[in-house]
């Protein structure tokens, strides 16, 4: 199971590092409609919280462990939690500001769901700890660069899953109810 899981963690551990990356870059401060952290955090706050996030993905994918896979689940299920009382409290017109302040996408359930997907593979990586992706270039480098290159790829996807699919599915809802 290491080897099958290995690609899956290390595109949620690419995941929390993209956003780590996105709020150093440029923190999100929040709405005042709604109980984001960014203005009680401030920018400073913000920026470390990105800083947390962008090392717990590097380790994540550098080395990953039991307690490694085990803080990643921790912060996707709280991730999960936060999105939800966000989603509630806002009445679907929040946003979470999980990518920095250029996060164009509002919160819904899909947004919940995509958070505790991301900590149940983290959970099974509790369980089974999974090899880390240059173990697996260095082992077999032209399918190790291919699955290298696929989580990428995901990490991609998840991101964009997060940020543009919440906007294009109102969009679409929204056409179709004309």
């Amino acid at each position: 199971m290491g080897h099958t899981l290995a690609p899956l963690f290390a595109t949620v551990a690419g995941l929390l590092a993209l956003a780590g990356v996105l709020k150093l870059r440029s923190p999100a401060r929040g709405a005042e409609a709604y109980p984001a952290p960014g203005p009680a955090l401030g920018g400073r706050g913000a920026r470390a919280v990105g800083a947390l996030e962008l090392a717990l993905g590097a380790v994540a994918l550098v080395a990953p462990g039991r307690l490694v896979a085990a803080l990643l689940a921790a912060a996707f299920a709280a991730f999960a939690a936060y999105t939800a009382r966000l989603v509630v409290a806002g009445g679907g017109q929040a946003d979470c500001g999980c990518f920095g302040q250029d996060d164009a996408g509002t919160l819904g359930p899909g947004h919940v769901l995509l958070d505790l997907m991301c900590a149940a593979i983290a959970c099974a990586a509790v369980v089974e700890p999974p090899r880390a992706l240059a173990s697996l270039v260095a082992d077999t480098p032209l399918a190790g660069a291919a699955v290298a290159a696929g989580v990428v790829a995901a990490v991609y996807a998840l991101y964009l899953a997060y940020t543009v699919l919440p906007l294009a599915w109102r969009a679409y809802a929204g056409a179709t109810r004309r």
